[in-house]
Protein backbone atom coordinates (compact mmCIF):
# COMPACT_ATOMS: atom_id res chain seq x y z
CA UNK A 1 0.00 0.00 0.00
CA UNK A 2 1.54 3.31 -1.12
CA UNK A 3 1.82 6.10 1.37
CA UNK A 4 0.44 9.32 -0.03
CA UNK A 5 1.42 12.72 1.29
CA UNK A 6 -1.67 14.54 2.45
CA UNK A 7 -1.21 18.30 2.86
CA UNK A 8 -2.34 19.65 6.18
CA UNK A 9 -5.42 21.87 6.08
CA UNK A 10 -4.71 25.59 6.17
CA UNK A 11 -5.94 27.17 9.37
CA UNK A 12 -8.32 30.09 9.72
CA UNK A 13 -6.77 33.24 11.13
CA UNK A 14 -9.34 34.24 13.72
CA UNK A 15 -7.64 37.57 14.34
CA UNK A 16 -8.34 38.43 10.71
CA UNK A 17 -11.98 37.41 11.04
CA UNK A 18 -12.40 39.51 14.18
CA UNK A 19 -10.69 42.49 12.52
CA UNK A 20 -13.08 42.31 9.57
CA UNK A 21 -16.08 42.18 11.91
CA UNK A 22 -14.82 45.30 13.71
CA UNK A 23 -14.22 47.03 10.37
CA UNK A 24 -17.77 46.29 9.22
CA UNK A 25 -19.14 47.59 12.53
CA UNK A 26 -17.06 50.75 12.20
CA UNK A 27 -18.32 51.33 8.66
CA UNK A 28 -21.96 50.87 9.74
CA UNK A 29 -21.61 53.33 12.62
CA UNK A 30 -19.89 55.92 10.44
CA UNK A 31 -22.62 55.65 7.82
CA UNK A 32 -25.14 56.69 10.48
CA UNK A 33 -22.97 59.41 12.07
CA UNK A 34 -22.41 62.16 9.54
CA UNK A 35 -19.73 64.62 10.67
CA UNK A 36 -20.76 68.01 12.02
CA UNK A 37 -18.78 70.89 13.49
CA UNK A 38 -19.82 70.14 17.07
CA UNK A 39 -20.40 66.38 16.66
CA UNK A 40 -17.17 64.36 16.41
CA UNK A 41 -17.37 60.62 15.68
CA UNK A 42 -18.88 58.65 18.58
CA UNK A 43 -16.60 56.89 21.04
CA UNK A 44 -17.82 53.52 19.75
CA UNK A 45 -16.30 54.32 16.34
CA UNK A 46 -12.96 55.10 17.95
CA UNK A 47 -13.06 51.87 19.96
CA UNK A 48 -13.86 49.77 16.89
CA UNK A 49 -11.14 51.54 14.92
CA UNK A 50 -8.55 50.74 17.61
CA UNK A 51 -9.76 47.15 17.85
CA UNK A 52 -9.43 46.79 14.08
CA UNK A 53 -5.84 48.02 14.27
CA UNK A 54 -4.89 45.73 17.17
CA UNK A 55 -6.60 42.68 15.71
CA UNK A 56 -5.07 43.35 12.29
CA UNK A 57 -1.63 43.55 13.92
CA UNK A 58 -2.39 40.34 15.78
CA UNK A 59 -3.37 38.65 12.51
CA UNK A 60 0.12 39.29 11.13
CA UNK A 61 1.86 37.34 13.91
CA UNK A 62 -0.86 34.73 14.55
CA UNK A 63 0.66 31.26 13.88
CA UNK A 64 3.19 32.91 11.64
CA UNK A 65 4.93 29.65 10.69
CA UNK A 66 1.76 27.90 9.54
CA UNK A 67 0.12 28.10 6.17
CA UNK A 68 -3.17 29.87 6.52
CA UNK A 69 -6.52 29.73 4.74
CA UNK A 70 -6.48 31.30 1.29
CA UNK A 71 -9.42 33.56 2.20
CA UNK A 72 -9.29 33.88 5.97
CA UNK A 73 -5.55 34.23 6.31
CA UNK A 74 -3.36 37.00 7.67
CA UNK A 75 -3.66 39.05 4.48
CA UNK A 76 -7.33 39.62 5.33
CA UNK A 77 -6.32 41.05 8.70
CA UNK A 78 -3.84 43.39 7.03
CA UNK A 79 -6.56 44.53 4.63
CA UNK A 80 -8.98 45.13 7.51
CA UNK A 81 -6.35 47.09 9.44
CA UNK A 82 -5.64 49.27 6.40
CA UNK A 83 -9.35 49.79 5.76
CA UNK A 84 -9.92 50.79 9.38
CA UNK A 85 -7.21 53.43 9.22
CA UNK A 86 -8.57 54.79 5.94
CA UNK A 87 -12.12 54.97 7.29
CA UNK A 88 -11.05 56.88 10.37
CA UNK A 89 -8.83 59.22 8.32
CA UNK A 90 -11.68 60.00 5.92
CA UNK A 91 -13.97 60.71 8.86
CA UNK A 92 -11.37 63.03 10.44
CA UNK A 93 -11.00 64.97 7.18
CA UNK A 94 -14.78 65.24 6.82
CA UNK A 95 -15.08 66.51 10.40
CA UNK A 96 -12.43 69.20 9.84
CA UNK A 97 -14.16 70.24 6.62
CA UNK A 98 -17.47 70.59 8.46
CA UNK A 99 -15.73 72.72 11.10
CA UNK A 100 -14.23 74.98 8.43
CA UNK A 101 -17.64 75.46 6.79
CA UNK A 102 -19.11 76.43 10.16
CA UNK A 103 -16.16 78.75 10.80
CA UNK A 104 -16.81 80.59 7.53
CA UNK A 105 -20.52 80.84 8.32
CA UNK A 106 -19.81 82.40 11.72
CA UNK A 107 -17.40 84.96 10.28
CA UNK A 108 -19.73 85.78 7.39
CA UNK A 109 -22.64 86.24 9.82
CA UNK A 110 -20.61 88.73 11.87
CA UNK A 111 -19.53 90.63 8.75
CA UNK A 112 -23.07 90.85 7.40
CA UNK A 113 -24.30 91.92 10.85
CA UNK A 114 -21.81 94.81 10.72
CA UNK A 115 -23.26 95.88 7.37
CA UNK A 116 -26.80 95.62 8.73
CA UNK A 117 -25.82 97.75 11.73
CA UNK A 118 -24.18 100.33 9.46
CA UNK A 119 -27.34 100.50 7.38
CA UNK A 120 -29.29 101.48 10.49
CA UNK A 121 -26.73 103.97 11.86
CA UNK A 122 -25.89 106.34 9.01
CA UNK A 123 -23.16 104.10 7.66
CA UNK A 124 -21.19 103.74 10.89
CA UNK A 125 -19.87 100.24 11.62
CA UNK A 126 -20.51 98.95 15.16
CA UNK A 127 -18.06 100.12 17.84
CA UNK A 128 -17.63 96.54 19.13
CA UNK A 129 -19.02 93.03 18.93
CA UNK A 130 -21.06 93.51 22.11
CA UNK A 131 -23.22 96.03 20.23
CA UNK A 132 -24.08 93.35 17.66
CA UNK A 133 -25.03 90.95 20.47
CA UNK A 134 -27.20 93.52 22.22
CA UNK A 135 -28.95 94.37 18.94
CA UNK A 136 -29.52 90.63 18.38
CA UNK A 137 -27.76 90.78 15.02
CA UNK A 138 -25.54 87.84 15.99
CA UNK A 139 -25.61 85.12 18.65
CA UNK A 140 -22.93 84.24 21.19
CA UNK A 141 -22.46 80.90 19.42
CA UNK A 142 -21.18 82.73 16.34
CA UNK A 143 -18.22 84.10 18.31
CA UNK A 144 -16.81 80.57 18.57
CA UNK A 145 -14.36 79.11 16.07
CA UNK A 146 -15.25 75.40 15.64
CA UNK A 147 -11.77 74.58 14.28
CA UNK A 148 -10.00 75.28 17.58
CA UNK A 149 -11.62 72.25 19.31
CA UNK A 150 -12.62 74.33 22.35
CA UNK A 151 -16.01 74.52 24.02
CA UNK A 152 -18.38 77.11 22.49
CA UNK A 153 -18.49 80.50 24.20
CA UNK A 154 -21.28 81.00 26.73
CA UNK A 155 -22.39 83.96 28.84
CA UNK A 156 -22.63 83.74 32.65
CA UNK A 157 -26.12 83.83 34.26
CA UNK A 158 -25.56 87.33 35.70
CA UNK A 159 -24.38 88.73 32.36
CA UNK A 160 -27.05 91.43 32.07
CA UNK A 161 -26.11 92.87 35.47
CA UNK A 162 -22.42 93.32 34.59
CA UNK A 163 -21.20 96.82 33.68
CA UNK A 164 -20.96 97.52 29.98
CA UNK A 165 -17.22 98.19 30.10
CA UNK A 166 -16.68 94.81 31.74
CA UNK A 167 -18.98 93.15 29.19
CA UNK A 168 -16.98 94.61 26.28
CA UNK A 169 -13.70 93.48 27.82
CA UNK A 170 -15.07 89.98 28.43
CA UNK A 171 -16.35 89.63 24.86
CA UNK A 172 -13.08 90.90 23.40
CA UNK A 173 -11.13 88.49 25.60
CA UNK A 174 -13.28 85.38 25.06
CA UNK A 175 -14.32 85.74 21.42
CA UNK A 176 -12.38 83.52 19.02
CA UNK A 177 -12.50 86.36 16.48
CA UNK A 178 -11.02 89.83 16.68
CA UNK A 179 -13.08 92.71 15.34
CA UNK A 180 -11.26 95.78 13.98
CA UNK A 181 -13.95 97.58 12.00
CA UNK A 182 -15.21 100.07 14.59
CA UNK A 183 -13.92 103.19 12.83
CA UNK A 184 -15.34 102.43 9.38
CA UNK A 185 -18.13 104.40 7.73
CA UNK A 186 -19.91 103.15 4.64
CA UNK A 187 -18.91 105.38 1.73
CA UNK A 188 -21.33 107.25 -0.50
CA UNK A 189 -19.19 106.96 -3.63
CA UNK A 190 -18.93 103.80 -5.69
CA UNK A 191 -15.15 104.24 -5.93
CA UNK A 192 -14.74 104.05 -2.17
CA UNK A 193 -17.34 101.31 -1.96
CA UNK A 194 -15.09 99.01 -3.96
CA UNK A 195 -12.39 99.44 -1.32
CA UNK A 196 -14.55 97.71 1.31
CA UNK A 197 -13.64 94.36 -0.21
CA UNK A 198 -10.00 95.00 0.75
CA UNK A 199 -10.50 96.18 4.33
CA UNK A 200 -10.13 93.46 6.96
CA UNK A 201 -12.54 93.76 9.86
CA UNK A 202 -12.43 90.26 11.32
CA UNK A 203 -9.76 87.63 11.89
CA UNK A 204 -9.00 84.82 14.31
CA UNK A 205 -7.35 85.64 17.63
CA UNK A 206 -4.54 83.24 16.73
CA UNK A 207 -3.91 84.96 13.39
CA UNK A 208 -0.32 86.04 12.62
CA UNK A 209 1.59 86.86 9.46
CA UNK A 210 2.87 83.27 9.37
CA UNK A 211 -0.47 81.57 10.10
CA UNK A 212 -2.84 80.82 7.25
CA UNK A 213 -6.57 81.17 7.81
CA UNK A 214 -9.82 82.96 6.93
CA UNK A 215 -10.26 86.72 6.96
CA UNK A 216 -13.53 88.69 7.07
CA UNK A 217 -13.80 91.89 5.03
CA UNK A 218 -15.91 95.03 5.30
CA UNK A 219 -18.13 94.09 2.37
CA UNK A 220 -19.23 90.93 4.20
CA UNK A 221 -17.23 88.29 2.31
CA UNK A 222 -14.85 85.80 3.93
CA UNK A 223 -11.84 84.28 2.20
CA UNK A 224 -9.08 81.86 3.15
CA UNK A 225 -5.46 82.92 2.68
CA UNK A 226 -2.21 80.99 2.94
CA UNK A 227 0.55 82.51 5.05
CA UNK A 228 2.47 83.56 1.94
CA UNK A 229 -0.47 85.72 0.81
CA UNK A 230 -1.03 87.60 4.05
CA UNK A 231 1.58 90.31 3.50
CA UNK A 232 -0.08 91.37 0.23
CA UNK A 233 -3.58 91.15 1.73
CA UNK A 234 -2.63 93.28 4.73
CA UNK A 235 -0.84 95.80 2.48
CA UNK A 236 -3.97 96.11 0.30
CA UNK A 237 -6.08 96.53 3.44
CA UNK A 238 -3.91 99.34 4.79
CA UNK A 239 -3.82 101.03 1.38
CA UNK A 240 -7.63 101.07 1.38
CA UNK A 241 -7.76 102.22 5.00
CA UNK A 242 -5.48 105.12 4.13
CA UNK A 243 -7.93 106.28 1.45
CA UNK A 244 -10.61 106.29 4.13
CA UNK A 245 -8.33 108.38 6.37
CA UNK A 246 -7.86 105.51 8.83
CA UNK A 247 -4.67 104.34 10.58
CA UNK A 248 -3.02 101.10 9.42
CA UNK A 249 -3.76 97.83 11.19
CA UNK A 250 -1.89 94.65 11.90
CA UNK A 251 -2.89 91.23 13.18
CA UNK A 252 -1.59 92.30 16.57
CA UNK A 253 -4.52 94.75 16.65
CA UNK A 254 -4.65 98.53 16.80
CA UNK A 255 -5.65 100.96 19.50
CA UNK A 256 -9.38 100.78 20.08
CA UNK A 257 -10.58 103.52 22.38
CA UNK A 258 -14.07 103.85 20.93
CA UNK A 259 -14.80 100.12 21.29
CA UNK A 260 -14.34 100.25 25.06
CA UNK A 261 -16.13 103.48 25.82
CA UNK A 262 -19.35 103.34 23.81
Amino acid sequence: MNNQNVSAPRGVNWFSVAAVICLIGEAILLSHAKPAAQAPPPVSVLILSLMTLFLGAGAIIYRIQEKQHWLFGRWLGVAAMTGGMLLFAVQAVALHKAQEVSQFRHMSAIGNACLAYAGRHEGHFPPNILTLLNDKLISVRQLSDPTNALAPITLPPNWKHVKRRVQIAAINRNSDYRYVGWDLILPNSAAKGKLLGSIIILFRNTQTMTTSGPLGFADGHVAYYASGQLIKVLAACNKARKKFGLPPMSFAGIANTSSTTK
